[in-house]
């Protein structure tokens, strides 16, 4: 339908200008006017007018902060395929915790190195990477005290909002959706429901606004968990609906079990086994796929 066809366009106008904007940060100043042509077209037919700010805070730049910018990225990208690598082959126990504190040294020394006047979006990068390891580090020892916990979620509040600051100074509003669902989940694990619901909130306004549907299903999967606490069955029904308005049971294993955690709770055992059944991730899927 007509849009699909918007949302083609969506997505290749945006493709096409990471591509210029690469070039223009490899040190190609000939990308300036396509660039420019790209982020006039995405505020006028997208209301996309974030890709305006994101040009001007690399034309803004010096053409080796920008080539410099570009390097640290990759040494981003490589400590998050470290990351990834570890997670799908299993690496745990003290093997995982060795190579973790390796990795989170190199990130803390990247975000070191980058300075004020400089590309700082690899170092907003590397502190969103640091907060997602620390909060799995979190959530998967047991054996920490309560002032290690707190001390360690204090760390992570600091690493997301810095973060934020720096993609909000780049002008870069995408970015800004994962430390704040950070920033959301944190206040949850902290038991302040009312503030992390308040954030999943302005998360999926954000993301709607972005047309991200995967930080759209980030933000409702953290509005549906606090109501699977407080134990209320109608918000869960209407979050779910929110939800099911762009993913369907087949796309999301959350909606799938959303749905089917309702019909257990309605007392229809039966079709709630069913219905999980039918849309269970594969047994090869990730490990954060088959997360429950």
């Amino acid at each position: 339908g007509p849009q699909s066809v918007a949302d083609e366009e969506h997505v290749r106008l945006l493709t096409e200008f990471r591509r210029e904007l690469t070039l223009l940060r490899g040190g190609s100043d000939q990308s300036l006017g396509p660039l420019q042509d790209l982020a006039d077209r995405l505020c006028a037919d997208f209301d996309r007018c974030d890709a305006a700010d994101v040009l001007a805070f690399y034309a803004s730049l010096p053409p080796r902060a920008r080539r410099d910018g570009l390097q640290a990225e990759q040494r981003y990208l490589e400590l998050r395929r470290q990351v990834f690598e570890a997670g799908q082959s299993g690496l745990s126990g003290s093997d995982w915790a060795r190579e973790r504190d390796t990795i989170l040294a190199e990130l803390r020394a990247l975000v070191l190195e980058v300075q004020v006047d400089s590309d700082f979006v690899p170092a907003a990068q590397a502190l969103v990477l640091c907060s997602q390891i620390e909060l799995q580090r979190v959530e998967s020892s047991p054996h920490l005290t309560a002032a290690e916990t707190a001390a360690a979620l204090d760390q992570l509040a600091q690493d997301s909002r810095d973060a934020m600051a720096l993609f909000e100074a780049a002008g870069q509003v995408t970015p800004q959706l994962e430390p704040l669902g950070m920033l959301a989940r944190l206040d949850r694990l902290r038991g302040q429901p009312e503030r992390a619901g308040a954030l999943f909130e302005t998360c999926y306004e954000q993301a709607t606004r972005v047309q991200n549907d995967f930080f759209r299903e980030q933000a409702l999967q953290g509005l549906l968990a606090l109501a699977s606490d407080a134990g209320d069955v109608a918000e869960q029904e209407r979050q779910l609906r929110r939800l099911a308005s762009f993913r369907a049971p087949n796309e999301s294993w959350t909606t799938a079990r959303g749905w089917g955690q309702l019909l257990l709770n309605a007392d229809h055992p039966e079709r709630a086994l069913e219905l999980v059944e039918h849309y269970a991730p594969e047994e090869n899927a990730h490990p954060t796929d088959r997360m429950d």
